[in-house]
C-alpha cells in the first residue's frame, strides 16, 4: 500500500529566557489510526537532543545535522505505532538560549523512514535526484533566511510568500516544506531544488517515509477437485465448484481450466477455457467468488487427471488446483464386451 499523510501540526516557541534544557509541544496533532509519527525539530544551537518522547514513549533518531553556515539544527525523530495523543517533548543535553519549531507528522502505511539526508549551507542551488522506493512517501524541507526562496519537488516550487509557510522563529528564519508521494505504488526518482534564485544560505533536508509493501494473494477454498463424471456420448459432466478470495491484489484473477475441462462464474451459463475475476482495491469484487468446473462433452472412455486448473493474477503466487474425472462406458456396451469374451 502507498503511504498517506494523516496529520500535521507544528508548534514554535521563542527564545527563552531564562535558558532551557527541554521544549514541549502540549498539544500536537492526534495520531489515531496513524502507524507512525514523525518529528521535525529546527533550532539555533548545536546542541545534542538527548530524546524526544511522544506520550511518554521514545522516538527512534532518523538524523540530524548542524548547519555552521546557516547557524541551524535540523533534527528528524520517529515512532511506530504512537498511542492517539500525547504531548511530545524535546531533551537536551545543554541549555539553549534560542527558539525552537517542533513539526508533527503522521502516516499511515509505514513502519519506518530512509534518511534523512541533508544538503546547504551556501547560497548556490542543491539540486538532488533520489531514488524513491516503491509505496513511499517522500518529505522535503528547505530553510532560508527569505520567505521568498523556494524548494522545488518534481517542477513544482512552494515558497515562504506564497506557498506552505512554516513559520521559525530560530534567527528570524522561514521553512519550507513540500510533500511528494508516490500514488503510482511503483519504484521511482524525485527531483528536488532549493531556490535557484536563492541569493542566501539555504538548506535543504529528504526524507523518505517507507511504505509497507503488501504482497497480493489469493485463497482458494479446496485444491483437489473431483467427481467429475458422465457417460460416453451424453457429456459435459455434472458441476463442481470452488470459491476464490484475494487480499493486497493489484490486477484482475484469471482462472484457467486443463484441456479436459472448462470453467464459468454461472452456473449452467457459457463455459470457457478461462474466465476473468474482477477485483477492485486489492480485493476481489464480491468475494468470495464461486468457480463453476466441468468436463468437456465429447470425450472418449477414459480417466481425466492431466494438468491443474490454475488461479492466478500479477504478483500473487500461482494458485494450481488437481482435477480428477472419468468418462465411463454405456451400460449396454459393456454388456456387449462381456458376452463377446464368453464365446
Amino acid at each position: 500500500m502507498a503511504v498517506t499523510k494523516q496529520n500535521r501540526g507544528q508548534s514554535t516557541q521563542n527564545t527563552a529566557s531564562p535558558s532551557w534544557t527541554s521544549a514541549t509541544y502540549a498539544s500536537p496533532p492526534s495520531m489515531s489510526g496513524s502507524d507512525m509519527l514523525l518529528v521535525h525539530i529546527c533550532f539555533g544551537n548545536n546542541i545534542t537532543v538527548n530524546s524526544i518522547t511522544h506520550g511518554g514513549t521514545n522516538l527512534t533518531r532518523a538524523g540530524g545535522k548542524w548547519f555552521n553556515g546557516r547557524g541551524q539544527r535540523e533534527e528528524w525523530w520517529y515512532l511506530n505505532s504512537p498511542v492517539s495523543s500525547g504531548s511530545i517533548v524535546v531533551n537536551l543535553n545543554s541549555s539553549m538560549f534560542n527558539g525552537i519549531t517542533i513539526t508533527a507528522m503522521g502516516f499511515n502505511g509505514t513502519n519506518g523512514v530512509s534518511g534523512p539526508i541533508f544538503n546547504g549551507g551556501s547560497s548556490s542551488p542543491h539540486i538532488r535526484s533520489r531514488t524513491v522506493s516503491e509505496g513511499s512517501m517522500v518529505h522535503v524541507t528547505g530553510i532560508s533566511n527569505s520567505a521568498t526562496d523556494g524548494i522545488t519537488i518534481d517542477g513544482t516550487t512552494t515558497t515562504g510568500a506564497s506557498g506552505n509557510l512554516m513559520p521559525n522563529q530560530v534567527n528570524v528564519n522561514d521553512i519550507v516544506s513540500g510533500m511528494w508521494s508516490n500514488t503510482s505504488h511503483s519504484a521511482g526518482s524525485i527531483n528536488t531544488e532549493t531556490d535557484a534564485s536563492a541569493n542566501s544560505n539555504i538548506t535543504n533536508s529528504y526524507i523518505e517515509i517507507l511504505g509497507v509493501i503488501s504482497t497480493p494473494t489469493l485463497t482458494v477454498s479446496t485444491t483437489a477437485l473431483s467427481g467429475f463424471t458422465y457417460v460416453e456420448g451424453n457429456g459435459p459432466s455434472n458441476e463442481v465448484t470452488f470459491t476464490v478470495s484475494g487480499d493486497d491484489l493489484t490486477n484482475n484473477v484469471t482462472a484457467t481450466a486443463p484441456f479436459d475441462y472448462e470453467v464459468s462464474l454461472t452456473s449452467g451459463g457459457v463455459f470457457t477455457q478461462s474466465v476473468t475475476i474482477t477485483q477492485s482495491g486489492g480485493d476481489i469484487t464480491g468475494e468470495p467468488v464461486t468457480v463453476y468446473v466441468r468436463l468437456k462433452a465429447g470425450l472418449p472412455i477414459d480417466t481425466y487427471t492431466i494438468g491443474t486448473l490454475t488461479v492466478s493474477s500479477p504478483g500473487a503466487t500461482t494458485l494450481n488446483l488437481s482435477v480428477n474425472g472419468t468418462v465411463t462406458a454405456p451400460l449396454g456396451k459393456n454388456e456387449g464386451s462381456f458376452w463377446l469374451l464368453l464365446r
